[in-house]
């Protein structure tokens, strides 16, 4: 059950890394849509992504249905896989809109499986002998999926460019399908697990319930750290295809690089996970930010292939460090929440996803503005400064997230529930 429903990540995690790090310099390199149209696009539908939800949330606990989680994967896998597949298939024509459409569908999927399966751990934390083991399974598959897109990137942008259509499309079926299956099998392998009671007295609606969230302070502290960890600290990899255009040769080396943070993931994962169980979550976010500083002044630095692959590895192992601490702080949050009254199970995740996805989607808009920047000849801007960009933002990034956690470490500890630690979202 543990293994099945894990596995779900790793599908999430190839269809989020190609959003990431991909799908803007496919949309602007390959397929022809201008900048700024196509980081409008991408904000736009993370925005949208991020409102349902806590839509999607909260009908789901006011369903009351034993199965409405696996309803929303079983409904939304199938439309996010095609989509998916459509999005790298489709002719550009008619202003590209065809591919704008299938880029709203494949969201639109991803937002319901997402509720789906990431609310579906809450219900492993009943029995804390095996969370944690089901939180690094999700983990390791997530960076699993990370690697998998670093190697498609390294082969479409390596393929000669007669080949380089029926590459990428290639590659996008395998993606969907694995999205697909993947969550299929988590689906199915947790048909049996148990279903937490649903909360008696009256219910309410959901701004009282975000209210009382917001209240919680643990939770709304998380909440300031979100539109940092995940609109600007992961910018520099999100241009890696930019980068390696103005700065390592040529943009297939984002595919290597790509791989190597997922390599580092991997492999730093088991450390991360035995910290988790001796130090708080905001030292651990202090010790991955520390690490993702020093990662990017080595890389901007530019001094050869060797120090790449050590601040590639850094960043890797900060990446899972930030996952493992913010996600815990999550699960304090919503522990905490539970003595004040708020026990529905989907709407806290909901609002953290929310958060998490507007903040990408900004991101991602920011970085289009800076692409279409770099690109206008009056603009006295040089192809340079996409990369110059995508390190100094991620630094301001993690500067502001270790002074907003300075302020946090001085309260009294809090109550540590390092079972439920999950994977980012993917």
């Amino acid at each position: 059950m543990q293994l099945g429903y894990s596995l779900g990540n790793l599908g999430k995690s190839v269809v989020l890394t190609v959003f990431d790090t991909f799908l803007l310099y496919y949309l602007v390199r390959i397929a022809g849509v201008a900048p700024l149209a196509a980081g409008g696009l991408l904000g736009a539908v993370m925005l949208w992504d991020g409102a349902a939800d806590v839509g999607v949330a909260f009908l789901t606990d006011r369903s009351g249905h034993v199965g409405a989680l696996r309803r929303l994967v079983l409904i939304g896998s199938p439309l996010c896989a095609i989509s998916f597949w459509l999005i790298f298939t489709l002719p550009p024509a008619d202003g590209s809109w065809p591919i704008a459409l299938a880029v709203m569908l494949c969201r639109a999927g991803f937002a319901l499986c997402d509720i789906g399966h990431n609310t579906l751990i809450v219900r492993f934390a009943a029995d804390p002998r095996i969370a944690a083991g089901v939180s690094g399974m999700r983990l390791i598959c997530s960076a699993g999926g990370v690697g998998l897109v670093g190697l498609a990137t390294a082969a479409i942008l390596t393929a000669p460019p007669a080949a380089r259509a029926a590459t990428i499309a290639a590659a996008a079926m395998i993606g969907g399908a694995l999205y697909a299956g993947t969550l299929l099998v988590a689906v199915v392998a947790t048909r049996r697990l148990p279903v937490p009671p649903t909360p008696g007295g009256e219910r309410r609606s959901a701004a009282a319930v975000i209210g009382d969230l917001w209240r919680n302070p643990p939770f709304r502290r998380l909440l300031c750290l979100l539109p940092l960890q995940s609109g600007l600290v992961p910018l520099f990899v999100r241009a890696l295809a930019f980068t390696g255009e103005a700065t390592r040769g040529g943009a297939q080396w984002a595919g290597p690089a790509l791989a190597t943070i997922a390599l580092a993931q991997a492999l730093s994962l088991p450390v991360w996970m035995v910290a988790a169980r001796w130090r708080r979550p905001q030292a651990l976010l202090v010790l991955a930010h520390g690490a993702m500083l020093v990662a990017l002044a080595m890389l901007a630095a530019t001094l050869g292939a060797g120090v790449d692959v050590i601040g590639l590895t850094l960043i890797g192992i900060a990446q899972a460090g930030m996952n493992m601490a913010i996600w815990a702080m999550l699960a304090i949050a919503v522990h905490r929440g539970a003595g004040e009254g708020v026990m529905d199970e989907a709407l806290p995740v909901g609002v953290f996803l929310a958060v998490i996805k507007a903040s990408g989607g900004l991101g991602h808009a920011l970085l289009a503005l800076v692409v279409a920047a770099a690109a206008c000849p009056r603009c006295g801007a040089t192809p340079g400064m996409v990369a110059t960009i995508a390190w100094l933002l991620p630094a301001l990034g993690c500067g502001g997230v270790l002074w907003l956690v300075r302020g946090g470490r001085r309260s009294p500890a809090p109550l540590r529930v390092p079972e439920t630690v999950a994977s980012a979202p993917s």
